[in-house]
């Protein structure tokens, strides 16, 4: 089902960053909250139950291929079918996620974002979610998202996904209509 989004910005809270003590693997298994009511996780926290209960999840954007809804009847899914792979345009999917998230908000909705790991998909899109929703340039979004799940791909190693060179361009122009001379 795809939810139908009303343009509303939601307020920025500027906060610092929750110290996080969590290890990798427990990054890996369980979602972090990243602003609120919006997480970015694994398809290990997709299939937790418990967790998604005591995080009050009602909606789960899944952004990949092969990953079936655990509980299909309980929550509000939105899949997005894009492979692991430098080529894939996972640019063409932003404004349905960013719909899709901004509507579960707005519905006072808890979403998970997730992946396979929780490490570049899913972080790629709620980077771009952040740029188009809060107006962040990119660096300063991946700093954002970053403190918060320090397990996400580092943009030196994964360029093509979060876009640094002439994708940052394409990406910044695409999602918040502003000139490639305000990313410099």
């Amino acid at each position: 089902m795809i939810l139908v989004d009303a343009e509303k910005s939601l307020a920025y809270q500027n906060e610092s960053a929750e110290t996080y003590n969590k290890t990798p693997a427990e990054q890996i298994l369980f979602g972090d909250e990243i602003i609120p009511g919006v997480f970015l996780g694994s398809y290990a926290s997709a299939k937790d139950r418990d967790w998604l209960d005591q995080n009050q999840i009602t909606h789960i954007l899944t952004v990949a291929t092969g990953l079936s809804p655990a509980f299909p009847d309980n929550f509000t899914y939105k899949i997005i079918t894009v492979r692991d792979h430098p080529y894939e345009n996972i640019l063409a999917h932003f404004d349905s996620s960013a719909k899709f998230i901004s509507n579960a908000i707005r519905k006072n909705g808890r979403v998970l974002v997730h992946c396979q790991a929780g490490v570049s998909r899913s972080a790629s899109v709620i980077i771009a979610y952040l740029m188009k929703t809060k107006n962040m340039v990119l660096d300063d979004a991946w700093d954002y998202v970053s403190e918060r799940r320090s397990i996400i791909a580092l943009p030196s190693a994964a360029p093509d996904i979060f876009g640094y060179g002439l994708f940052s361009v394409e990406l910044s122009h695409k999602v918040l209509g502003i000139s490639p001379t305000r990313l410099e």
